[in-house]
């Protein structure tokens, strides 16, 4: 009796469980930074209350520390989520502007649930973070990973992502890069930047070097010149 052979069974999490355990981790997330932080911390640390409601401000804290940490699992999985939709999408634009309009719908939400403000300039959802790592991307595949301009792109939008104080910042933005071209890529980058400004300092020292010699020369000739006409003054004087 001959026995079939079984196919190995993959264990793994599928994109759909990827979402759930994202949001889910989210949702903690922000249960604690909007609800228990700035929802009760807040007002009770400023009217200078040792609890609330009966609970003291250090459990608060304590338990808005632990969900906050548990939702710092949402972040990486969103960034992994969001290049593999960049990766296999067939309208790279189209996924970036629909990531663009759900930073800008999100917003006024956001600032309204973190800062009790429809509009608050000093913080931007995370939408946005991901909305400038996935245009990192696309300079770097569309310019060159290794070229300078598609490098000084994807620094000059991490940047702007920190200055604009978006969530993670700079950090979120070079994450999304490093899930796509890996650390190892990262440090032939780092080179590649490095020659790309020594090769523009050694082009500007050479058009200084340049300059130089073009205006020794003419110094030269300039000189020459005189001394000619010196001559031709003598020569007619003695005549």
């Amino acid at each position: 009796m001959t026995e079939t052979a079984k196919a190995p069974v993959r264990c793994g999490l599928s994109g759909t469980a990827l979402k759930y355990i994202a949001c889910i981790t989210m949702l903690i997330d922000h249960i604690g930074a909007s609800c228990i932080e700035a929802g009760i911390l807040l007002p009770a640390l400023a009217a200078g209350a040792a609890s609330c409601g009966g609970i003291p401000v250090s459990t608060l804290l304590a338990a808005d520390r632990v969900l906050r940490y548990i939702g710092r699992l949402a972040f990486p999985i969103f960034c992994f989520l969001a290049v593999e939709g960049f990766l296999h999408t067939h309208d790279v634009k189209k996924y970036v502007r629909r990531l663009l309009l759900f930073g800008l719908l999100s917003e006024v939400p956001f600032d309204l649930a973190f800062f009790r403000t429809p509009f608050a300039p000093q913080h931007q959802n995370v939408y946005w973070t991901l909305f400038f790592g996935l245009c990192a991307l696309g300079c770097l595949r569309h310019c060159g990973e290794r070229s300078a301009p598609g490098i000084f792109s994807a620094l000059a939008l991490a940047v702007l992502a920190e200055l604009l104080r978006t969530d993670y910042g700079a950090i979120g933005v070079l994450l999304i890069v490093v899930l796509v071209f890996g650390t190892k890529k990262l440090k032939n980058i780092g080179s590649d930047l490095g020659g790309a400004v020594k090769g523009f300092k050694d082009g500007m020292k050479d058009g200084a070097t340049d300059a130089d010699a073009n205006a020794a020369t003419g110094q030269v000739a300039n000189q020459q010149a005189a001394e000619k006409a010196t001559i031709d003054v003598e020569a007619k004087q003695k005549s």
